[in-house]
């Protein structure tokens, strides 16, 4: 009878243990402002506490090195066509004065210091962009008024300007739900909203298309460039890089929802884009997160605590951890208490991870 007791315990404390997956709780955040991709997307940076630039490798993902900025407190990232050079945005917090510097990612210091000139409106819209390109040594960025600006990469002066318009108006889009795209060969700037697609020449600034119509969602398919729409007048397909709609039956996109992602519309600050590794970043509440590029798809969350310890997970529970940061990684047992996790479950779990697969 002693046995069956024993036996009837083990199998209590086994069933007891995880029956979820790894989680985090109660984890401090460090202050994390902007985080961007380099240009070619092997790497990518994180701001923290606002003079703390971080380097990391993008996949398997993996902390290379900490710098610590001087002199000012920064607020925002810009990588360039130029995997050397990161730009530092100091927003002084005076209307007239935009404050930049570069970063030399090989030699790990700062190597030039620049004033922005504001425009005729009294801001800067590197300040507020929604949207941030890189064409060849150009920024490329649209503003939540509107404003489409082309910067200079390295005397970081603005080239080119033009207004987004919509039947001779000026457009003001800080609270539109739209998203933006470059075609595959760079040369056309494409605003998606939800009354008007518009094709913006590149180089010019100059629209070269417009196609109005009213647009309840947009899906992606396993082809970036060919957009799948659901308006008040049937199915649509849009092919980015020759600006052609087509009508499609009406009940299309219905019979293939399952191999199509929804498409999320930008609302926040739009971090680089990287099409390479079709992921794009931001930072939210504190946490770098990860999404398939134009998607609602989250792939991973990334933690960032003092002295320079991490954290990465997955949805599935995966994850990846420096030292001193399992301690913030959690299960739960049947009864649905959170307890930190066993051995088992760490062994189970931990891998690299990979954000590019």
């Amino acid at each position: 009878m002693k046995h069956i007791i024993l036996l009837l315990l083990l199998t209590w404390s086994i069933l007891a243990q995880e029956v979820g997956i790894p989680y985090v709780l109660n984890a401090p955040r460090s202050e994390l402002s902007d985080a961007v991709f380099t240009a070619n997307g092997t790497n990518f940076y994180t701001l923290k506490n606002y003079n703390q630039l971080l380097r990391w490798n993008f996949s398997p993902l993996k902390l290379i090195e900490s710098n610590k900025l001087e002199n000012r407190y920064w607020s925002q990232l810009l990588s360039s066509s130029n995997d050397r050079k990161i730009l530092l945005l100091n927003k002084s917090g005076k209307r007239s004065i935009t404050a930049y510097s570069v970063w030399d990612t090989y030699s790990q210091k700062i190597v030039d210091n620049h004033i922005i000139q504001n425009n005729s409106e009294g801001t800067s819209s590197l300040n507020y962009a929604r949207s941030v390109y890189y064409v060849d040594n150009r920024i490329l960025l649209l503003d939540v008024m509107g404003n489409m600006e082309l910067w200079d990469v390295n005397t970081l002066k603005m080239i080119r300007y033009g207004k987004l318009s919509v039947n001779g108006y000026g457009c003001v889009i800080t609270d539109a739900p739209f998203f933006t795209m470059l075609t595959k060969d760079k040369e056309t700037f494409v605003i998606l909203s939800t009354e008007t697609i518009h094709f913006i020449d590149s180089t010019t600034l100059e629209p070269s298309k417009k196609l109005d119509f009213t647009a309840k969602k947009y899906y992606m398919s396993s082809d970036p460039y060919i957009i799948y729409t659901s308006s008040l007048s049937g199915d649509y397909k849009l092919d980015i890089n020759v600006g052609e709609v087509e009508k499609i039956p009406d009940d299309w996109i219905y019979k293939h929802i399952s191999s199509l992602e929804h498409i999320r519309a930008i609302k926040y600050n739009n971090s680089i884009q990287n099409e390479s590794n079709n992921v794009s970043i931001q930072i939210r509440d504190g946490v770098v997160e990860f999404y398939k590029k134009y998607t609602d798809n989250k792939i991973a969350e990334l933690y960032v605590f003092d002295n320079d310890e991490w954290l990465i997970v997955t949805p599935e529970g995966y994850f990846d951890c420096s030292p001193e940061s399992r301690k913030y990684l959690y299960m739960k047992t049947s009864s649905g208490e959170s307890v930190p996790i066993d051995d088992v479950t760490y062994n189970k779990f931990h891998k690299q991870i990979n954000l590019k697969n």
